[in-house]
């Protein structure tokens, strides 16, 4: 009589378990997968931030680039130095229209004739932010060298 009781004691049990899980087990395993997808999605969207902010600084990094080189060039070829301001560059990157504004300082050294430290400042706004890129570089004239006469 008593093995006929724990006989059936243990199919009811075996029998409750079976029958699936309870509400907490199924309240805490959406919980944890909500935490889990919540902070995948966070770093997808930080990770997006940071490549939109990186293909701007890349573009802005090869107009700078880009104004350095034709300034030298103007600057060698006239003697002259290049306006402060230049036109702003209207770019579309990641389908956001950006506009891009350079100013230029220039500084005369006294003590050296025709040489100039110049001063580039890139400066764009995405979303409310201000961002700059500066650069500084020496502009002089290139001097041609005398070919020397051998006897």
């Amino acid at each position: 009589m008593r093995n006929d009781v724990l006989l059936r004691f243990k199919r009811c049990r075996a029998v409750r378990r079976k029958r699936g899980f309870t509400f907490i087990e199924l309240m805490v395993t959406t919980m944890i997968l909500g935490v889990g997808i919540t902070l995948i999605y966070r770093g997808l969207l930080l990770s997006m931030a940071y490549q939109t902010r990186l293909v701007q600084r890349l573009y802005a990094n090869n107009l700078l680039n880009h104004k350095i080189d034709s300034d030298q060039q103007f600057f060698s070829q006239t003697g002259k130095l290049p306006e402060e301001k230049a036109d702003p560059i209207e770019a579309v990157l990641n389908n956001k229209p950006l506009l891009f504004q350079f100013s230029t300082q220039f500084q005369k050294f006294e003590h050296l004739e025709e040489l100039y430290q110049a001063t580039i400042l890139l400066h764009w706004q995405d979303n409310g932010q201000d961002y700059r890129l500066t650069r500084a570089v020496y502009l002089g004239k290139a001097k041609k060298l005398e070919e020397s006469k051998t006897p």
